[in-house]
């Protein structure tokens, strides 16, 4: 899920819940300029607009002010300035500048590397957000600031998956093609391949890898099951887990 449609997401579902709110009408109709200035790639006015209600504490604008100073749009780039916009929207609650927040601890990007702040960005963000639950997978996988668990990662790709988080289908399928925190199964991760959101060189380079190792049968088998995936929107139990041998 990229980060223009998270956003676009979040800006419906917090102009809702500002025009409930006693100065709400105000505060989303400037929001609602502001943000749209951004979908238009008016980085100059959407950081006019959005700067200073991030400031007066709407946590739905300190999100896109802190991803236009990490992409350096319509400002200079400045990892700390976007970490700094991220930690406000997070301090109000927001569950994707919580995530955005853990990613640069994680990366250290814009401060030094802090595994301890990730994990903690991370957690209190996975209960709603897809890309906190991507991380946290990435962070067992790959053991930063914890003890190296493949099982626990594949856990948080499934579930970063199943609300369509881009990179977890890439990186579910893997676990299952090297038999890593789950059994090897190369057909489970064919259907994830298969599944994923967008179409990148990575993931049609695995998908013709893992195609030339498969019988025509587990082929089949992989179709069928990420049809049955798309039918229930990847939240049946039967997806994946439930899936018959």
């Amino acid at each position: 899920m990229t980060t223009r449609k998270c956003l676009a997401i979040l800006f419906a579902a917090l102009t809702l819940l500002l025009s409930t709110l006693g100065d709400g009408i105000s505060w989303a109709d400037a929001f609602n300029d502001g943000f749209n200035a951004y979908l238009k790639s008016d980085y100059t006015t959407a950081m006019k607009i959005l700067r200073p209600l991030a400031q007066a504490g709407n946590k739905a604008a300190a999100l896109p002010v802190g991803t236009m100073y990490e992409k350096g749009q319509g400002v200079p780039q400045d990892f700390a300035e976007a970490l700094k916009w991220y930690l406000l929207g997070a301090s109000e609650g927001d569950d994707e500048s919580k995530t955005n927040a853990g990613r640069m601890y994680l990366f250290g990007k814009g401060t030094k590397k802090d595994f301890a702040a990730a994990m903690k960005w991370f957690q209190e963000a996975a209960p709603k957000d897809s890309g906190a639950q991507f991380y946290l997978g990435l962070m067992y996988e790959n053991g930063n600031g914890v003890t190296q668990d493949y099982k626990e990662a594949a856990k948080w790709y499934r579930k970063a998956a199943r609300r369509g988080w881009d990179r977890a289908f890439l990186n579910l399928a893997l676990l299952y093609e090297e038999g890593r925190g789950v059994s090897q199964d190369n057909t489970r991760a064919y259907m994830w391949l298969s599944l994923a959101v967008y179409k990148s060189d990575d993931v049609d380079q695995h998908k013709a890898t893992l195609k030339a190792k498969m019988t025509k049968r587990q082929i089949i088998q992989a179709a069928k099951w990420a049809k049955r995936c798309e039918d229930t929107m990847l939240q049946e139990l039967g997806c994946d887990d439930g899936l018959p041998n």
